[in-house]
Parts: C-alpha cells; sequence; structure tokens
C-alpha cells in the first residue's frame, strides 16, 4: 500500500481543501467559528467590491472608457464571478466532500502486489506535487499581480482609484489614503478567496485524472496474465464503475459553476483586453490578462484531459490478449469492452463541453467583441 508518507502529506492538505470547499459553497453555518467567519468576511467583502466598483463607474463614466472606468469593471466582473460561482455550488457541497472521501480512499487502498502499490503510490504522489506546484503557482502570481495594482492605483491618486464607497464624504481630508487601502483590503480578500476555492476543485480534479491512470496502469499490467488473475474483470469493473460514479458527481456539482464561468470570463476577457489595448502602458493589464486565462485555462484543460484519458481505458483494454481467456470470460470481458466505450466528459449547464476548443472559442468571442466596443468607443 502507498507509504505513511503520501497518506500524511493527504491529510496535511486536507483540512486547507475542506475549507476551500466550505467557501466555495459558503457554508458559513458548520464548521470551526474561525472559518465561518473568515467565509462570511470573503463574501461581504466581495459584494462590496462589486457595489463599490459600480459607485466608481456611475460617478466617473463620461462616455468613453478610460483607464479607470475599465480597471473598475474588471474589478466589479471578477469579483461578481466569485459571488456567483458560489450561488451555483452552494448546494453541492456534500458533492465535493464525498469525492474527498473517494480521493483519500485511493491512499488506503491495499492489493496482494507489490508492483500495483508502488504504482498506485507513485501516480498519486505525482498528482499531489502538481498540486502543489499550481497552488504556489495561483497563490503567488494572484497576489503579486493584486499588489501591484494597489501600489500602482496608490501612485496613480485620485486616478488610480477604482472603488468609490457612498460612505465616505470625498471632502474628507484623508479620503484618497482611505480608499486606496480599502482597495489594498477588498481586493486582497477576493484573491484568496478565488485561489483557495478554486484550488480545491483543482485537487479534486487532479485526484480523478489519477484514479485514471491508476485504472490504465492496472489494466496494463494485467495486459500478459489475465488468466493468472480469475477477478481482473470483476476489479476493472469495479474500478470503472466507481470511477464513473465520481465523474458523474463532480459534473452534476460544477455543472452551473462552469456556464457561470464561462459566461463572465468572456464579459471579463473583454474589458481586460480593452483595459489593455485603453493603456498599452500599464503592466498590470497585461498580468490580468495572464490570471484570468489561467483561471479559464485550467478546468477547460482538466475536461480536455478527462476526455483523453477516459477514450485510454477503451484502447488499452482492447489491447491486452482476451483472446486467450474462456469463451464465458470473453463475453464478460466484451460487455465490460463496450461499457468502457462510453465517452466521459465534462459539460457546463449539461449542453457545453468543458474542453480547450471552448477555452478557444471564449477567447475568440471575448476579442470580438472588445474590437466592437472599442470601435464604438472611438467615435
Amino acid at each position: 500500500m502507498p507509504s505513511p508518507s503520501e497518506l500524511e502529506l493527504f491529510l496535511k492538505f486536507k483540512s486547507q481543501i475542506e475549507f476551500g470547499i466550505s467557501l466555495m459553497t459558503l457554508n458559513i453555518t458548520n464548521g470551526p467559528p474561525l472559518n465561518c467567519f473568515v467565509i462570511f468576511s470573503m463574501l461581504l467583502s466581495n459584494l462590496s467590491v462589486v457595489t463599490f466598483s459600480l459607485a466608481n463607474i456611475m460617478l466617473n463614466f463620461e462616455g468613453k472608457l478610460t483607464t479607470n472606468s475599465v480597471f473598475s469593471c474588471v474589478t466589479c466582473i471578477g469579483a461578481l464571478q466569485i459571488v456567483l460561482k458560489a450561488l451555483s455550488v452552494c448546494s453541492y457541497e456534500n458533492h465535493f466532500l464525498q469525492i474527498l472521501m473517494w480521493a483519500q480512499s485511493l491512499y488506503n487502498e491495499r492489493t496482494n502486489s507489490e508492483e500495483i502499490n508502488e504504482m498506485i503510490r507513485k501516480i498519486l504522489l505525482q498528482f499531489h506535487r502538481i498540486w502543489i506546484y499550481i497552488f504556489k503557482l495561483f497563490f503567488w502570481l494572484y497576489i503579486l499581480s493584486g499588489l501591484a495594482l494597489c501600489v500602482i492605483n496608490a501612485l496613480m491618486g485620485d486616478e488610480g482609484v477604482i472603488f468609490r464607497c457612498p460612505f465616505i464624504s470625498l471632502d474628507y481630508q484623508y479620503y484618497l489614503e482611505v480608499m486606496h487601502l480599502l482597495q489594498l483590503i477588498l481586493i486582497m480578500f477576493a484573491i484568496l478567496s478565488t485561489v483557495y476555492a478554486d484550488s480545491s476543485l483543482i485537487f479534486l480534479g487532479l485526484h480523478i485524472m489519477a484514479a485514471l491512470d491508476i485504472l490504465n496502469e492496472y489494466i496494463t499490467l494485467h495486459k500478459n496474465r489475465m488468466e493468472v488473475n480469475k477477478n481482473f474483470i470483476e476489479n476493472v469493473l469495479k474500478r470503472y464503475c466507481d470511477l464513473v460514479d465520481n465523474i458523474d458527481l463532480f459534473n452534476e456539482a460544477i455543472s452551473i459553476l462552469s456556464f457561470v464561468q464561462f459566461i463572465t470570463s468572456t464579459i471579463l476577457f473583454l474589458f481586460v483586453f480593452c483595459a489593455v489595448t485603453v493603456d498599452s502602458n500599464n503592466p498590470i493589464g497585461h498580468v490580468i490578462v495572464v490570471c484570468s486565462m489561467i483561471q479559464l485555462f485550467l478546468p477547460c484543460l482538466f475536461g480536455e484531459v478527462v476526455k483523453i484519458k477516459t477514450d485510454r481505458l477503451s484502447e488499452t483494454l482492447y489491447m491486452i490478449n482476451w483472446y486467450n481467456l474462456s469463451v464465458t470470460d470473453q463475453k464478460s470481458f466484451l460487455i465490460l469492452l463496450g461499457v468502457m466505450q462510453k465517452t466521459y466528459g465534462l459539460k457546463a449547464a449539461g449542453m457545453y463541453n468543458i474542453t480547450l476548443y471552448t477555452f478557444i472559442q471564449i477567447v475568440k468571442l471575448a476579442f470580438t467583441y472588445c474590437a466592437v466596443l472599442l470601435n464604438l468607443n472611438s467615435y
């Protein structure tokens, strides 16, 4: 079985993933009081970002796109995306926790073959390391981008104020200082909520990918010794059904969330591209382009990989020496092969495939709308 170090590594991050799931599903009634307070604070901060950004747009917009108005739109759409995504999955917390428990069971799995145990251990460790790298990339890229945005806005003075708080008078002596400090706090809260919520989804998704690889390698290792393992077909079918159940569970939970992600990302890309075009000398616009694209690219990449890996399972199964089996086992094998030929992928709202092609289409659509908006802005 996997050595204790792998299981300990999982347990080390389990509480963080559970917090991310609670944050993502807005669970402010269960769990430690501190976690509930943090989740409520992050929800309140995101709603404040939406409100204060809209207030700034309504106050300063004069019919032409400016750097200030565009960045206000970007922060408004970004915070609104976080809130809408949370609302779309607030009733699916048990789905995510069930998948998390299933992921933990992968670490507790035992077989009579040391070769298979070592294979499971290596695959789980590999995907766990991938998640750690992605989390660190997410965390530092988003934090540094948010800090850079706030610092540059502070240096710009009043032009850098992308929030307007209705409760603070414009005549207040330290108005600029207060608004820039408020921007820093609210933007950091929004970034942290995004990082922890999205990284929890990525964690679950990577373990689904790990389970697909484990099943594929399990089939490959038994390629020439099916006669020895009399329970091979039964074991493969059990693993496959267990895996498909969790893919369906994950797909059901993120279906509306992915649809919200697609719509809001299209609008977000639109204003981010406008920000880069309106003020091409501002490096923050380019950084936000990278951050927003990574956020959409990763789930689309995951959907693409799941589709490819499920397709590969039936191909791997077909290549084993099944023709040496008895007639009864051959019939069972062909039934199993027929079951595994179905392609399983992720869909947004049950209609739109979550693939790299969808990612490209969203970027192209945002570019088109951006060109139209900038053309109208030139008149």
